[in-house]
């Protein structure tokens, strides 16, 4: 029997983030399945195109968010139309008298608070109050999986569906010249990317460039200043957000890939650097250890020694460098969105089950705030 899933797409309407990302490349493999109905929908104001099957709701977020937490409105599958389930994919979940699946792609925001906004914060509070009327719940990593069990989640209620690899577009030659070092993701400050300017003075590599890409966050004059008092205001090169081609084409002309990040719950961008056989060199966080496999040399995160004598081991090991390249593209490869589609169809199974056994779920609105 088809399953019938009402999906919030909200996150594409940005199409800025590892979770626009998933929320694209999930939607895309769950429509491809014989065994699953895929109802999108998106809520708030968009910078990108609504998908085009996703169904569009453009009140603000904070409106909404309001009158789900007052009100109990409107109802996933009162946007979505008729559905089996709910999949919240991102944050607060919405109100829904059906089975409610939730995808939790981290906990940073309360692993490290004071890197993150009040407002931040207090949608992941949200969040996982909210795994309370969850039938089944989506780890995208083991890692992410224990820090769930950490917080008291009952293990038995966790599936955990790693992300895939997408497939990136020919790539478009990048107008650098010269080796560079790249660093992939948002500016923002768990990303570490200070540290890396740090490291990259300290570690006094002569001939290489650093190469930011990724949105900035607001940030991009704070880390200019910083690498002009570091004396690498030449040497920097922050070009913000880019398509799939001009990243494929960073990945394949980069020399070393490096995710200096004080926390992860996956790291996409390790995983496509790997696929592109580029040598990867990040932080030694679980998530980023159990994705690279071996194939990727890992640091003390926050350790600005640790990340230049890293950085070192990578510029100055040919055999190091030459393994990364020979091995990542196969560790890569065991990663596929096709992987995450089945996964998650058997957490919807498993939830229907469970609902069903346990008579209808009846759920009017969230609940209130937890102090989890």
């Amino acid at each position: 029997m088809s399953i019938r899933v009402a999906l919030d797409a909200t996150p594409e309407l940005v199409a800025s983030t590892g979770v626009a990302r998933y929320s694209r490349e999930l939607r895309l493999a769950l429509s491809r399945r014989s065994d699953c109905e895929v109802s999108g929908f998106a809520l708030g104001r968009r910078v990108e195109r609504v998908p085009a099957g996703v169904r569009h709701v453009p009140v603000p977020l904070r409106a909404i968010h309001v009158a789900w937490q007052t009100l109990g409105l409107p109802s996933a599958e009162r946007i979505a139309g008729q559905v089996d389930i709910v999949h919240s994919l991102d944050l607060i979940p919405p109100p829904t008298r059906l089975p409610l699946v939730i995808t939790v792609h981290d906990l940073v925001t309360r692993e490290l608070p004071s890197l993150h906004s009040r407002r931040a914060r207090k949608m992941q509070r949200r969040q996982l109050a909210g795994l309370e009327r969850a039938a089944a719940i989506l780890a995208v990593s083991g890692s992410t999986a224990e820090s769930l069990v950490d917080i008291g989640v009952d293990p038995r209620r966790i599936h955990v569906t790693p992300n895939g690899l997408t497939r990136l577009p020919p790539p478009v030659e990048p107008p650098i010249e010269g080796p560079f070092i790249l660093a992939v993701g948002t500016l923002e400050r768990r990303k570490g990317h200070d540290l890396l300017l740090r490291a990259f003075a300290a570690a006094r590599l002569q001939g290489l460039r650093l190469v930011f890409a990724g949105p900035t966050a607001g940030r991009s004059e704070e880390l200019q200043m910083l690498a002009g008092e570091l004396g690498l205001r030449e040497r920097l090169l922050i070009l913000g957000r880019v398509d799939d081609a001009a990243l494929a084409g960073l990945y394949r002309a980069a020399t070393v890939f490096c995710m200096p990040s004080l926390g992860e719950g996956f790291g996409l961008p390790v995983l496509e650097a790997l696929a592109a056989g580029l040598p990867v060199v990040a932080s030694d966080l679980p998530a980023i250890r159990e994705l690279a496999g071996g194939v990727a040399e890992l640091v003390a995160p926050g350790d600005v020694d640790a990340l230049a004598a890293g950085l070192r081991r990578m510029l100055d090991g040919d055999s190091l460098r030459r393994r990364c390249r020979e091995q990542g593209p196969s560790r890569a490869s065991r990663f596929s969105w096709e992987a995450t589609a089945a996964a998650t169809v058997g957490a919807y199974r498993t939830a229907l089950e469970r609902a069903h056994s346990a008579g209808s779920l009846t759920v009017d609105r969230p609940h209130t705030l937890s102090g989890r």
